[in-house]
């Protein structure tokens, strides 16, 4: 058995600009919680845990958002 090792650094040095610059862009408005990025995400996630062949399973934590997790079917 082989084991396949990740070059993450070279991963996150293609990632670079793109990770600077949507933190450049939470610096620049300031709204560290619940700010755009967090409805980005959700919505990513929720596209993602939707898709054909996954079984999902809902909770809501302590302030009531829903949160999803997504398990191939």
């Amino acid at each position: 058995m082989s084991i396949a090792f990740m070059d993450l650094k070279t991963q996150y040095q293609h990632l670079k600009p793109a990770i600077d610059a949507r933190l450049h862009s939470v610096f620049d408005h300031g709204q560290y919680i619940m700010g755009p990025e967090v409805a980005e995400l959700e919505a990513a996630l929720a596209a993602y845990v939707s898709s054909p062949g996954r079984l999902q399973t809902r909770f809501l934590n302590k302030s009531g958002r829903c949160f999803c997790h997504s398990f191939m079917a």
